[in-house]
């Protein structure tokens, strides 16, 4: 997940019901609002895109290591 202002949350979703933030972490030096993120499957590889037209391209494995477990509203 990426909010527009940088901040990244990757999530496990293997049980889809209770998904667990694993990693966050910040886009730093980033002027731009961030608009787009996409993952490579069964990768730590990820590109972002800003509603400029910018590309980032990021290593997905230094984040933050995390364990929360989310609610979902139905």
């Amino acid at each position: 997940a990426l909010c527009s202002n940088g901040k990244l949350n990757v999530f496990d979703v293997t049980d889809i019901k209770n998904p667990t933030l694993v990693k966050t972490g910040q886009l730093t030096g980033f002027e731009n609002e961030a608009y787009s993120i996409r993952v490579k499957p069964n990768s730590n590889d990820a590109i972002v895109v800003s509603n400029a037209g910018d590309f980032l391209f990021l290593n997905l494995q230094g984040l933050n290591a995390t364990n929360a477990i989310l609610p979902i509203s139905p």
